[in-house]
């Protein structure tokens, strides 16, 4: 049996008995998709312990030699982290395993449709093929999705209330395999959207401004959302009223829709405050901080007030950016004198400058990738921000779909091991990415919006 050692990557560094600490292992293939791995990292102890993650939805802690069996046949990329309880100091690797012994592919997704009501459709998964080790991702086609892992065992009922034509997608994937199936049903006994999204004003006293919404063909499950352009918070009231703090002139947006976001639709008219109390003034600012997690990349944090609209950045290498949360990537290493100007609702602008150079002498800290962005200010909102994306499949071979769930604008980019940005698209929604022109190996992926990064691990086969 060939084996295989793999250079590992490090993470920290002691020494141990003058020994360094570094993860890597060697690994064995047997009969029916067994496969034997065998630590070899230096610098280990009594008090080392072994996280293995087998990538087919599996992962353990256990010991420096171990056994794991594998359904299909595929590619695989396994890691094993090592970490010593006493010092807290540990080590990561991870690289390709192909098994050939396994069962060969023959996932076949499929599903059925069954109507229970008028606005009521059941998607049952009936594919073949699978094997335990199975994760599953289905799209109904009205906005909705579930993941499921485990047996196959499951069904997903969802609520489609409008006639129309619908797309419902399942995509399974078990280990290296990867089967997609989509189908098109018709709903011909819902309701008919009908909305057309209308508004009256009137202007008062001291900046306040009321509203009427007129909108035709609104059903019971509707809303309004009110966004009144000065930045501050969307209002779901009815016919509201509104007090502007500026003068100026301001979009105002009606949006109307129902509870599934399946019909709706919006207005943006102009309306001009000139009695309002305060002075229009901008005094914008912004932060900059290294990201702990990826070389060369900074964010910026700025100061928005509410009267902000728009913002145009420049880096400092002749290019800028519009927007109030752009990203940028430098064709070079180095330090570069950042600006914005801001533009506010009631007329006013400003800009402002970073002067110091936050320890960005070294060589080390020379920015490539700089990001705008909210300050994120504790872990549950890091982990709902999370919970955003999905990537799938995962491991991808020649494209890649990943899912936001929001429809603002967000830049995604790729990067391979040794830290080169290899890809940088915009994506919003549902984007499917191509990375047929890639090599097979680990990459890094970064999603940056206005509420900060996300960063994933993407898999490439083969």
């Amino acid at each position: 049996m060939k084996k295989l050692l793999i250079i590992a990557l490090l993470i920290c560094i002691k020494q141990v008995n003058a020994q360094t600490r570094q993860a890597s292992f060697i690994y064995s293939q047997g009969a029916n998709g067994t496969v034997t791995f065998t630590s070899t990292s230096t610098g280990t102890t009594a008090n080392t312990t072994y996280f293995w993650n087998w990538d087919d939805n599996y992962a353990q802690v256990g010991w420096s030699s171990i056994s794991h069996t594998y359904y299909y046949n595929g590619t695989y990329s396994v890691s094993l982290t090592i970490n010593d309880s006493t010092t807290g100091c540990s080590s990561y690797i991870t690289n390709t395993v192909v098994v050939s012994s396994a069962v060969p592919c023959n996932i076949h997704a499929s599903f059925s449709i069954t109507y229970d009501t008028a606005y009521m459709v059941t998607l049952t998964n009936t594919s073949t093929g699978i094997g335990p080790n199975a994760s599953y991702t289905l799209h109904a086609g009205n906005g909705t999705s579930s993941i499921f892992n485990g047996g196959p065992g499951f069904s997903m009922v969802s609520i489609f209330p409008y006639n129309g034509q619908y797309v419902a997608t399942l995509t399974v994937t078990g280990g290296g395999c990867t089967s997609t199936f989509a189908d098109t049903f018709n709903i011909t006994n819902g309701l008919t959207c009908n909305l057309v999204a209308n508004y009256t004003d009137t202007l008062r006293n001291n900046g306040q401004a009321d509203f009427y919404n007129t909108s035709t063909g609104v059903l019971s499950n509707m809303k309004a959302i009110w966004y009144y352009g000065d930045g501050t918070l969307p209002d779901t009231t009815n016919s509201p009223s509104h007090n502007y703090a500026y003068n100026g002139t301001y979009n105002v947006k009606l949006k109307m829709l129902d509870y599934y976001h399946r019909c709706k639709d919006s207005i943006v008219q102009t309306i001009t405050i000139t009695n309002a109390p305060n002075t229009c003034t901008a005094t914008p600012s912004f932060s900059l901080s290294p990201n702990s997690s990826q070389a060369h990349a900074w964010f910026a944090v700025p100061n928005y007030s509410s009267q902000v609209i728009n913002a145009i950045w420049t880096w400092g290498d002749g290019t800028s950016s519009t927007g109030l949360y752009p990203s940028h990537t430098y064709a070079a290493a180095g330090n570069y004198n950042i600006c914005v100007k801001v533009y506010l609702a009631c007329g006013d602008s400003s800009t402002y400058c970073q002067t110091d150079s936050l320890s960005r002498n070294s060589s080390a800290n020379q920015i490539v990738q700089i990001s705008v962005v909210k300050q994120i200010t504790g872990i549950s909102q890091i982990t709902k921000i999370n919970n955003q994306i999905n990537l799938y499949p995962n491991p991808a071979q020649n494209n890649f779909t990943v899912e936001v769930s929001t429809n603002e604008k967000q830049t995604l980019h790729l990067f391979d091991v040794n830290g080169k940005q290899v890809l940088s698209q915009i994506i919003n929604s549902t984007t499917s990415i191509d990375v047929s022109n890639l090599s097979q190996g680990v990459y890094n992926l970064s999603v940056i919006s206005s509420d900060g990064v996300v960063n994933k691990r993407l898999v490439i086969v083969k």
